[in-house]
This record gives C-alpha cells, sequence and structure tokens, in this order.
C-alpha cells in the first residue's frame, strides 16, 4: 500500500477544475453543497457515496489527484477522474470491496424516491435527519442559528374513526399543502410520522420560529377541509426547539424538541417552546372553566399555589389570594399560565402544589401581591 501525503493543504487542482474532470455543473449539486475546503468533502461524497471528514478528504484528493496523473501517464490518455477515484479507493487505499456502476441520473433518481413520502410528496423523516446535520454542520463553520418545528395533528384518530382512510389521506395531503404554500423557499418540510410533520427553519432564531410556528398554526385551522362534503376544521400542536438555545447536537435537539410537542399536546391547539422571549405555551387553548388556584407563598420571583387539579402550560387558572384579616373578600386574579416552574402532585386529579413566576399576573398585582406577602407577615 501506498504512503498518502500527510499535509491537509489544498489539492494541486482546484474544486472548479475537479467539478470539470467530474463533468459537473456546480449548479446541479443543490444548496447543501459546501463551500471552501467542505467543497471537497462534499464533491467527494457526491461521487463516491463516502463521508469522509474535510482533512480526510482534502488528504484523499491529494491521493486521487496523484493516482491520476500515474494513471494518465501509464495509458498514455485520460483514463478520468472516476477511475482513477474508483482505482484509488480499490488499489491504494481500499474503501471500496464491491462498486456496482450506475448511471448518475438514475442513482439521484433512486435517492431522492428514497427520501420522499409517496402519500404527500413531502420529504421524510430520514430527510430530516439528514438536513438538521447538515445545518449543525453549517452552524458549525458559519454560526448560522436555526429552528425545529414539529407539529402533530390534534383529532386524527377521530378523523380516521369518522371518515376511514381516504378521509386521512386527504386531510394529510391537505396539511402537506398548506405546509408548502405557508413555509418559506429555505425551509425543509417533510413528513415525520403518521400524522406528525416536521420543519427545519434555516437562519431563524427562537423568537422567530415561535412566530412562524403560530402562523402555521393559525393557517390550518381557517383552512377546514372538505370530507363527505362536510367542512371538517382541523387543529394541531406544534413544539418549537433551537439550535444551539436548547442542545448543541442533533440527538439532544430531537429529544428537546418532542419534548415540547409533548408539553404542547398536553393543552392542545397551542405552540411550546422552552426557548425565546415567548417561552411557554401560545396561541389557543382548548375552550375550558378556569382552574382555581389558592396563593399560599409569594417570594420576590414566583408564586407558590394550590389547586384541585393538575396545572399544565396553556390553562386558564383564577387565582385566589384570600383576605389578609377574617371577613375580608378574597382577591381573584386572572391569568394563563405560560410555565410552570415546579409541580407537585398526587395524582391527575386533586391537590396539586405548583410554582409559577409572578410575570403571569400584570405589574400591579405584582405590587399587590408582593406587599401583601412579603411585608405584612402574612400566613404562608
Amino acid at each position: 500500500m501506498k504512503a498518502e501525503p500527510d499535509d491537509h493543504d489544498a489539492p494541486s487542482i482546484g474544486l472548479r477544475e475537479l467539478l470539470r474532470k467530474a463533468g459537473i455543473d456546480r449548479n446541479d449539486l443543490g444548496e447543501g453543497f459546501g463551500e471552501g475546503d467542505q467543497a471537497y468533502a462534499d464533491l467527494l461524497y457526491h461521487l463516491t457515496r463516502m463521508r469522509f471528514s474535510v482533512e480526510d478528504s482534502l488528504r484523499y484528493w491529494k491521493g486521487i489527484i496523484s493516482n491520476l496523473e500515474k494513471l494518465n501517464a501509464a495509458q498514455g490518455r485520460d483514463v478520468g477522474l472516476r477511475v482513477a477515484i474508483c482505482d484509488y479507493f480499490q488499489n491504494h487505499h481500499p474503501k471500496l470491496r464491491s462498486p456496482i456502476l450506475v448511471e448518475r441520473k438514475f442513482l439521484l433518481r433512486k435517492e431522492s424516491d428514497s427520501l420522499v413520502d409517496e402519500l404527500t410528496g413531502l420529504y421524510n423523516r430520514h430527510y430530516f435527519k439528514k438536513s438538521l446535520h447538515r445545518e449543525i454542520e453549517r452552524f458549525k463553520r458559519f454560526q448560522h442559528r436555526f429552528s425545529l418545528i414539529m407539529l402533530v395533528l390534534d383529532d386524527f384518530r377521530q378523523i380516521a374513526e369518522t371518515h376511514g382512510q381516504p378521509g386521512c389521506e386527504e386531510v394529510l395531503r391537505a396539511v402537506a399543502r398548506t405546509l408548502d404554500e405557508t413555509a418559506r423557499d429555505t425551509d425543509h418540510i417533510v413528513r415525520y410520522d403518521t400524522d406528525t410533520f416536521g420543519l427545519i427553519l434555516p437562519e431563524t432564531n427562537c423568537d422567530q420560529s415561535l412566530a412562524a410556528a403560530e402562523r402555521l398554526r393559525q393557517t390550518l385551522e381557517r383552512a377546514p377541509v372538505r370530507l363527505n362534503d362536510t367542512p371538517v376544521t382541523l387543529t394541531a400542536s406544534l413544539g418549537v426547539a433551537c439550535f444551539p438555545e436548547d442542545a448543541i447536537n442533533a440527538k439532544t435537539l430531537l429529544e428537546r424538541i418532542e419534548k415540547a410537542l409533548d408539553e404542547a399536546k398536553r393543552t392542545g391547539n397551542c405552540v411550546f417552546s422552552f426557548s425565546g422571549k415567548d417561552a411557554g405555551a401560545t396561541g389557543k387553548a382548548p375552550d375550558r372553566n378556569p382552574v382555581t388556584a389558592t396563593v399560599l407563598r409569594v417570594t420576590s420571583r414566583s408564586m407558590h399555589c394550590q389547586s384541585s387539579t393538575v396545572i399544565l402550560p396553556g390553562m386558564e387558572v383564577d387565582i385566589v389570594v384570600p383576605g389578609e384579616h377574617p371577613g375580608e373578600s378574597d382577591t381573584h386574579l386572572g391569568c394563563r399560565v405560560m410555565r410552570v416552574l415546579r409541580r407537585e402532585c398526587q395524582a391527575a386529579e386533586g391537590p396539586c402544589n405548583f410554582t409559577m413566576p409572578l410575570e403571569v399576573v400584570t405589574a400591579e398585582e405584582r405590587r399587590v401581591l408582593l406587599h401583601g406577602y412579603l411585608f405584612n407577615d402574612r400566613p404562608g
């Protein structure tokens, strides 16, 4: 086996010349094709479907170019870049054991089909994960933030029971059309699971992605689908996660957005995020009577309350402040719980102690609470 160069300088043939020798138009490689040294790694993947680090790719390209020059000299003609690559990875640096020759357009068509959901025409989960890793690499190189949105239909099971498989398929196609029409051209939209869709939003921060998710939620709700001549209103729960605020790798980011989606599903028809200025559940929660909660204790930043049932983000809560003296009327503060700091419940239905930030009430109500509980020796 021949020794290979150890330095990581760029190959002696530039990228433009390598593309020409490979018979590839740079415009045909898509937006995922990298810049600078990363482009050498991406071109090698495009030609071999083997993914190498940038450093290894530069080293391999120097070996391939050297091999091409030797083969050309031995044959007295230009054997072509692809032949030099195949010979290099079979005989000089074995990576290919049983290569198969296939026309490039057929390979690309096959790969494209494997990344597309047949029913909706959107990309699938496999594409979502590949694109996620690509966005993380873009962040490492250019510090471009991005966000994820995951959307699940609220009443898909009921639609299946009422309208059967044809109704489900029509709903999924309608959601796919709405997402495609609402999202930006640069966004990646996929059908992630049976009734779950995912979006990757490049160069989008947390606040922007929350606003985008809320627009999607409202657009879906305002566009009923006709099933058996009956308009069916669609509602969805959406989770949002941001990179790098919520995670610094793909695995943790996926776990984070799945948790955000679970929180959104608890309330239904809302958007939930752990990050951003509007962190918590936003949007329209299902109609329900407010839950009553009694204030037990107030600190400079939070309220400790007790309710008769579990308090979840997005719920409307009637906060009761007991009268300071016997016979004094209670004070009622209405609010929507956007974030629960801590929750201690014995069961789903039963007394539940929880803590939430004081920001859920107005500045004047905070002043009253702080004055009454911190400065007047109130009980608790």
